[in-house]
């Protein structure tokens, strides 16, 4: 079954599977290494397989090349976190003549100093987000956060008074401030297809005879688990077949959900499912940080958080907390209100970013909100421990109760991931 898969070949232009221990001569993204997201790998830890091509814009990176994908009108970007809104979407001044009336040319700026500029300012626009979020989940009124309320907005002074001089060196040139901060917008909807469940699954995600591709690519972690185990099953070969052959026609046209979902199967342990006759193992870290890598650098927003996830841990990539804290704010920016989480315990142990336990009580409160109940729990043990916070027995009682109501009901999407054990 002819299928692409991210090969680490020198005449491809996708990124090669990052490892935290390779000394090869493989050709990966340029933008990724910059940002030490991505590094090399030997050849030999990937199949010899046909591999896609796709290049896209990630967090603070830069690729200038096109893809198979519909992209959106630069009217149609969302506009990005922060403060400065108000000068997303407009020119910068570009002079078109002289006192003496000669035509001046536009300010030049290198490919190198754009990609950093973008690096700089979505980290900027990122920082900003959190800060601003976590101001509006605190009072002044509450003893253990008044003092914070003025630190953050002295914060976000700062952070936008940084991002104003950064946008500053645009000024007479042809590059906007929404080009540096706002990031390619892809269409992630697909034309769709459906396979027909296997008779034995009946649990609430995956009720109904037929399973569409975008509720495919759509479910929890734990739903994927039951469903690539009943898939499996001998008896169940045809749709399998079915499975698999749509999945990688998705694939073939660089569909990013599709790639972050076989990110999954190889962190999962179903990588064989993706390529039945491939000798790679089942589970491979490597292979799934490729796959998200890929995903990611079309900016699709749950691959931005399994990256973080998987810098974090070590898991495919080099341990790195500071980068693992950019893609959950780039993550949160994007709408995954499970990186609230993850973010809020870096916040509150200073890995990666500086210690905050007030940050980490607003974006434990936020995440509660949406529901996952990780962050559930944890913000009924901040308000009985008081970090963050005043203590407060009834909300910590009603927040633990939240957390147990919800229990395997309302899992997060990234449940099978939380303990060492699920893997």
């Amino acid at each position: 079954m002819s299928s692409p898969i991210p090969s680490s070949s020198s005449s491809s232009n996708t990124p090669p599977v990052p490892s935290s221990s390779s000394s090869s001569q493989a050709q990966s993204s340029p933008d990724l290494e910059r940002s030490g997201l991505i590094h090399k790998v030997s050849a030999n830890q990937l199949p010899s397989t046909p591999s896609s091509s796709s290049s896209s814009q990630s967090p603070g990176l830069s690729s200038s090349s096109s893809t198979n994908q519909p992209t959106r009108s630069s009217s149609e970007h969302s506009v990005p976190p922060g403060v400065l809104r108000n000068v997303v979407g407009s020119s910068t001044k570009v002079p078109t003549a002289s006192s003496s009336g000669a035509e001046v040319a536009p300010k030049q700026i290198s490919g190198a100093d754009l990609i950093e500029y973008k690096k700089q300012g979505r980290k900027l626009d990122g920082e900003i987000k959190v800060l601003e979020i976590a101001l509006s989940m605190i009072s002044e009124n509450d003893p253990a956060q008044k003092e914070a309320c003025r630190n953050l907005s002295l914060k976000i002074e700062r952070k936008n008074e940084e991002l104003s001089t950064l946008l500053g060196k645009l000024e007479g040139s042809k590059i906007t401030p929404a080009e540096v901060l706002i990031p390619p917008r892809r269409n992630f909807d697909t034309i769709g297809w459906e396979i027909v469940l296997p008779v034995d699954i009946n649990t609430t995600t995956l009720k109904g005879s037929n399973l569409s591709s975008k509720r495919l690519y759509d479910l929890p972690t734990s739903q994927i688990q039951i469903l690539m185990e009943h898939l499996r099953k001998p008896e169940n070969v045809q749709t399998l077949r079915q499975f698999q052959l749509q999945l990688n026609q998705d694939l073939e046209q660089s569909f990013a959900p599709a790639q972050n979902f076989v990110g999954h199967l190889y962190e999962l342990g179903f990588g064989r499912l993706h390529l039945p006759l491939s000798k790679v193992d089942n589970k491979n870290y490597n292979i799934a940080a490729a796959w998200y890598g890929k995903s990611v650098m079309q900016w699709h927003p749950e691959a931005q958080y399994n990256v973080g996830r998987m810098l974090e841990s070590g898991k495919g990539f080099r341990i790195n907390k500071e980068l693992a804290a950019q893609w959950y704010m780039s993550a949160i920016a994007s709408g995954v209100s499970n990186a609230y989480f993850d973010l809020g315990r870096l916040y509150q142990s200073g890995e990666g970013v500086e210690k905050n336990d007030v940050i980490a009580f607003a974006l434990y409160k936020m995440g509660a909100e949406a529901g996952d109940v990780r962050a559930a729990y944890q913000l009924g043990n901040s308000y009985q421990s008081g970090v963050g916070v005043t203590p407060d027995v009834e909300l910590a009682s009603k927040w633990f109760t939240v957390a147990a109501e919800r229990g395997n009901l309302l899992q997060p999407r990234t449940e099978s991931f939380w303990s060492e054990e699920s893997f």
